[in-house]
């Protein structure tokens, strides 16, 4: 009895086995039988496995009219595992069901539907505008009465997939499964490839560290695909130093190129070696012979800025984003420090790949080698859209007019600076870009200056040279010459509504009209050292302070009001008519009044800056990172420890509207730090600079903080 039921259940077993398998190959025909109803007239065929979980309306699917109506309708009313195919172009649409289809099982799936399904005899039915037949796992739809002529393609579905997408293209068909996750959707394709070199490569591994998160779109190319994709790239002269692959950077239509170098390479050296140039001793070149392969430029123009940065070269058409990325670089401002964005570009992408493209849309796109297969994959998401939609204000702009500069003006706004180069090029920009040039033959001899009477849309500056003043404007227009000697600047003023200047000229200073005709001329014994103009009396005065005496003078009354007799050296420190004079030493000071007032400071202190305070000036002194402030009447202020290494430069910002911030250099860091004038607190910010700092005013809600780095000029932004 119990071999007889071990037979029984073994026989049953073998029944079950066999009808699984006979239902299975039943389906897998059905499924084999369904590609032949589609053509190149369908464009493409959709098809959705599961109905109940998706959105026509969310998802990239588009139909003709007729299809989507009856494929929405009928949603509600599709059984499970029942997988619909449909036309893009076409009305044609096809249920593949797990069971068998039946007149019941029908009725059931146009109970929703906007007609009455109508069964014609011999398995074929009407359903508005479709006429349809049905054979065991199959329903077929098509709005034509002309039988269907079955095709010659051939594909298949991930049937796990929330949908796929057929694309015909003349005899060969392609597939792309999409998977939504969350607010993403994630697609898949697969080409069959011959046998190929290229290799997968961990692209996140080799550039995160080294570029910087301001990129609004991001392509890297394994070296060997790209040469794929464009055979011709092979024949450039950039392909035989490339090692692994190529990165494009793009920031609006702009773009930058990075190219990993073999190991013990440097682009540049390899092309003076191949061309016979002579190395230059700028920090980049400029290749007037080079293209870039026609998948990432389009222009097939030549003309690029190159430069050797730690194994990688840095190419770019644009000077300006080729400075911007260099100077990212040089202030380690690499991708890896931005979470959000890493996620993004890396997060939901295979991590070896071939190809990555990211764009500031949200879109991303991947293409990795499986074996004999190039597998494509897109990540498109609404979440990274927004993102990177509400991405924020670049905090500065860099400035390399590629060569050494000697002295700057920063402008109030951003981006907005005067250059004077080594080799006496004028260089001015705005909002960061080069705006014009223009070379002299003779040495400027002092800082620039911005005029008196200067606005935000008029500012002009003041440039000295040996033996002439020039005042420009924005646009590097001579408005005002002067012949003048002493390195004093003129100053620009209202006397009696008509504008006038003080000429300084070594012992001599002449009042002038805007067009330099003489109004008066006022001699002195020593040599003039500067000047400050101030109002005294409501009635204007100039004080000039010269080798052994500071005069006061009323411009309106023409006539030296009073002297102070001097027995030192002397700084003037402007401040209108707060102003005052500090000895060589600075241990004691001289207002305009002649009123001296001593000054004690510690040991080993080094006079740095002053500002006002609206009621009395304070001077600044350091030691190392120490920071002291004393008013001009000798009183001790306050004493600061900066976290810093040593105060080798200290600027100060001082607006009606805005708390007074004082900008100290650190030479030995290369940093500067920030601090407010009425406790010497720092900020949290940590700014790189090198060399000389200067802060402006930003659109009256911040301040720009303009710097070096390298050869580099930097301007920050700070609010």
């Amino acid at each position: 009895m119990l071999k007889k039921g071990f037979l029984f259940a073994i026989l049953a077993l073998c029944l079950y086995v066999t009808f699984s398998i006979a239902k299975g190959l039943i389906a897998q025909n059905g499924t084999q039988e369904i590609p032949r109803y589609f053509s190149v007239a369908d464009s493409s065929v959709y098809a959705i496995s599961f109905p109940s979980r998706l959105s026509l309306e969310k998802e990239r699917i588009q139909s003709v009219s007729r299809n989507m109506d009856l494929v929405n309708s009928l949603f509600p009313s599709v059984p499970d595992n029942c997988t619909i195919y449909f036309s893009k172009k076409r009305g044609l649409v096809i249920f593949e069901a797990r069971d068998e289809w039946t007149q019941s099982g029908l009725k059931e799936l146009f109970r929703n539907g906007q007609y009455k399904i109508k069964f014609l005899g011999n398995r074929k039915i009407q359903f508005g505008a479709y006429h349809g037949h049905y054979s065991k796992h199959l329903l077929v739809l098509n709005d034509s009465e002309e039988s269907l002529a079955l095709g010659k393609y051939q594909f298949t579905i991930d049937r796990k997939a929330t949908y796929s997408e057929i694309i015909f293209n003349d005899s060969i068909s392609e597939t792309t499964d999409y998977y939504r996750k969350g607010d993403a959707l994630i697609s898949y394709v697969n080409v069959s490839i011959k046998a190929s070199s290229a290799k997968n490569i961990l692209d996140e591994q080799l550039y995160s560290k080294f570029i910087s998160a301001e990129f609004d779109a991001y392509q890297f190319y394994e070296k060997t695909y790209l040469e794929t994709l464009d055979p011709e790239f092979k024949k450039n002269p950039l392909y035989q130093w490339i090692n692994k692959g190529i990165l494009l950077l793009k920031k609006g239509k702009e773009s930058v190129i990075l190219l990993d170098i073999k190991e013990g390479q440097t682009l540049l050296e390899n092309i003076n070696d191949t061309n016979g140039y002579e190395n230059a001793e700028q920090n980049f070149q400029y290749l007037k012979e080079i293209t870039l392969p026609p998948i990432l430029d389009s222009t097939g123009k030549a003309g690029l800025y190159a430069s050797d940065i730690e194994g990688f070269a840095i190419l770019s058409k644009n000077k300006t984003l080729f400075d911007q990325f260099t100077t990212e670089v040089t202030l380690g401002n690499s991708l890896g420090m931005d979470k959000i964005k890493m996620q993004q570009l890396y997060g939901d992408l295979p991590k070896a790949v071939l190809h990555r493209s990211y764009n500031k849309a949200g879109d991303l796109l991947a293409v990795s080698c499986a074996g004999n297969e190039w597998v494509t994959t897109k990540y498109e998401s609404e979440k990274n859209k927004k993102i990177n939609n509400e991405e924020g204000f670049k905090s500065y702009l860099s400035m390399n007019p590629s060569e050494k500069v000697s002295s700057f003006y920063a402008y109030s706004g951003r981006g907005n600076t005067f250059l004077i180069t080594e080799s006496n090029k004028w260089i001015r920009y705005e909002n960061g870009i080069r705006m014009w040039e223009k070379t002299f033959d003779r040495p400027v001899i002092k800082e620039p200056k911005l005029m008196e009477m200067s606005s935000e849309k008029n500012q002009d500056i003041s440039i000295l040279f040996d033996d002439e003043a020039i005042i420009i404007d924005k646009a590097g227009r001579i408005l005002n010459r002067f012949p003048t000697s002493g390195a004093v600047h003129p100053i620009r003023f209202r006397l009696k509504n008509k504008i006038a200047f003080l000429i300084p000229n070594i012992t001599r200073m002449n009042v002038t009209d805007n067009d330099g005709r003489n109004k008066s001329v006022y001699n002195f014994s020593s040599p003039i050292l500067d000047m400050v103009l101030f109002k005294e009396n409501n009635r204007k005065h100039v004080g000039v302070l010269c080798e052994k005496t500071f005069f006061i003078i009323d411009l309106e009354q023409k006539r030296t009001k009073r002297k102070i007799q001097l027995e030192d050296s002397y700084e003037l420190l402007k401040f209108q008519e707060f102003s005052v004079i500090i000895s060589k030493n600075k241990d004691h000071t001289f207002d305009i009044f002649g009123k001296r007032s001593a000054i004690s400071k510690p040991e080993g202190f080094k006079y740095m800056n002053a500002f006002y305070n609206g009621s009395n000036i304070e001077l600044l002194f350091a030691r190392e990172n120490e920071l002291i402030t004393i008013n001009t009447t000798g009183q001790f202020i306050g004493q600061k420890t900066l976290g810093c290494s040593s105060i080798d430069k200290v600027s100060i910002y001082s607006s009606e509207n805005k708390p007074i911030q004082i900008g100290v250099l650190d030479g030995i860091e290369n940093k500067i730090v920030l601090l407010d004038s009425k406790n010497l607190t720092e900020t949290a910010e940590k700014i790189r600079g090198e060399k000389n700092l200067q802060l402006t005013t930003y659109d009256h809600r911040g301040i720009s903080i303009t710097t070096f780095l390298g050869e580099i000029l930097i301007q920050y932004t700070k609010f």
